[in-house]
């Protein structure tokens, strides 16, 4: 019996647990966000997934620039591969023409060992022209399509280049449009107040210029004669 009140009480003791721990989540949930407090959460979300946005972008742009710069390596290093080979090519050829027609001068000898021994020369020659001609044009065809495959990255670079540009304008407006109701939320004013106005020195007072001294006024001639006939 007392092991079952004992048990009776433990279990009445974790229900009352329990249920304060339900009390307080539900007390949590129903804490609710002002709505000043929703309005910066979703501004702040809003410029979150724009930069994320805006990011893919210029993750595309920067990846269709690479794509360009291997594809114009690549087109350049085969230019200078096929270039090499095809002028190995022409010597290969040249070489052999000339050393194969001076065996053929000697198979002309009455001297049938001598002949036999040419013969078998010839052979080898021809035998060691196949070998090099082919190990010289299998660097071509590879030359060939190293050339192609970095074309092909030019194309994709492009079109991926035309994709990624369509969308980074769009993206950053949406980031400015989103930066600009973050900033109203936080009360940040967007347009920085006007600089005063430097208030303009004081001109200096300048200096009365000396007037020039008046003339004097002529005297009438006839007051003259006047003036002599009274004396």
């Amino acid at each position: 019996m007392i092991i079952n009140a004992f048990s009776k009480l433990a279990m009445t003791m974790t229900l009352v647990i329990l249920f304060t721990a339900m009390g307080k989540a539900q007390q949590v949930e129903e804490v609710k966000l002002s709505r000043e407090e929703q309005q910066l959460q979703r501004a702040t979300e809003k410029v979150a997934r724009a930069e994320a946005s805006l990011a893919r972008a210029q993750t595309g742009v920067e990846e269709a620039d690479s794509l360009a710069a291997s594809g114009k390596q690549m087109m350049d290093g085969a230019k200078a591969d096929l270039k090499k080979w095809n002028t190995e090519k022409s010597a290969l050829v040249k070489n052999y023409a000339s050393e194969k027609k001076d065996l053929e001068r000697q198979l002309k000898t009455d001297d049938r060992i001598q002949k036999d021994r040419v013969r078998e020369q010839v052979r080898e020659l021809d035998a060691s022209h196949r070998e090099q001609l082919r190990e010289i044009d299998n660097k071509i065809k590879e030359a060939e399509r190293t050339y192609e495959k970095g074309k092909s990255n030019l194309v994709k670079s492009k079109e991926k280049h035309k994709t990624a540009n369509s969308k980074l304008k769009p993206t950053q407006k949406s980031l400015d449009e989103a930066q600009k109701e973050l900033n109203q939320a936080t009360g940040i004013d967007e347009k920085p107040p006007k600089p005063e106005k430097a208030e303009k020195p004081e001109k200096m007072e300048t200096q009365e210029k000396p007037g020039k001294p008046e003339k004097q006024p002529k005297k009438d001639k006839k007051s003259e004669t006047d003036d002599s006939g009274g004396k």
